[in-house]
């Protein structure tokens, strides 16, 4: 994706700038790599809000793991 010869679970593509500010963009589930759907999702709209897993220090898979676990209650 983006650049990448490796595909994903849940690719997520922003918005183009000059679209509405309140779209952040589509999340496309690939169900091939896709093990759980809840997980795809949140995945998917914490890219959208701009998180990286790829660059940061584990924050964005640590939220990631809160956001479910807190959804799961």
């Amino acid at each position: 994706m983006r650049g990448s010869p490796q595909t994903g679970d849940a690719p997520a593509f922003a918005p183009a700038a000059e679209q509405v500010p309140r779209e952040l963009g589509d999340i496309v589930i690939c169900p091939v790599h896709t093990a759980d759907l809840s997980e795809a999702i949140v995945h998917g709209m914490l890219h959208l809000l701009g998180l990286d897993h790829e660059t940061d220090d584990g924050e964005m898979l640590a939220l990631q793991d809160e956001l479910l676990a807190e959804a799961c209650r």
